[in-house]
């Protein structure tokens, strides 16, 4: 398979069961590597559909099937507000972000993380960001792989309070 028999496009409503099943499947592999993220739920359809309504949900698309998910924003995010134990080197609020990436299992491997990276970089220039930003839980290695992969590098310690608890993540930058 070729990654470039993938193309990326924006998420449409048709398309929610699709990435519903991709995080189920990502939780589960998750659940498998112990790898203590998403088990709650998380993502939830109404982060989808938010994602939409803000025009920043987008899809990996193979022979009309999704394959992959991620959400794309632009400017400041208060979690990146309240990073400890290290600071983001572009520290202005022309940033740009990448949440909620999952790719199908059957394609893990084959290049497609690299892929919404690459496609978030062309994004981010686009927003005239100066350094594109991620996160994500500690134990994630296979995700902390991919972001050193792709040029990120660790720059500190985020908290999302949901639910009246607060959920560790490390926070990744890259340099545009």
């Amino acid at each position: 398979m070729s990654i470039s028999d993938i193309r990326i496009r924006s998420a449409v409503s048709s398309d929610i069961s699709a990435i519903c099943d991709l995080f189920a499947k990502s939780r589960q592999t998750m659940k498998e590597q112990g790898i203590d993220q998403w088990q709650d739920g998380y993502p939830f359809i109404s982060d989808i559909e938010e994602d939409m309504k803000l025009e920043q949900a987008y899809v990996l698309v193979k022979d009309s099937t999704v394959v992959g998910y991620f959400a794309y924003t632009s400017g400041k995010e208060d979690v990146y507000e309240k990073i400890t134990e290290g600071s983001f080197r572009e520290n202005g609020y022309r940033y740009s972000s990448v949440h909620r990436v999952a790719v199908s299992p059957k394609l893990r491997g084959h290049g497609l993380g690299c892929r919404v990276f690459d496609y978030a970089v062309k994004l981010a220039h686009i927003d005239h960001a100066l350094s594109l930003r991620c996160d994500t839980h500690e134990d994630n290695r296979p995700m902390r792989s991919l972001l050193g992969k792709c040029g990120f590098q660790y720059c500190g310690v985020v908290y999302y309070e949901r639910d009246g608890r607060k959920d560790k993540r490390i926070a990744f930058d890259l340099l545009l």
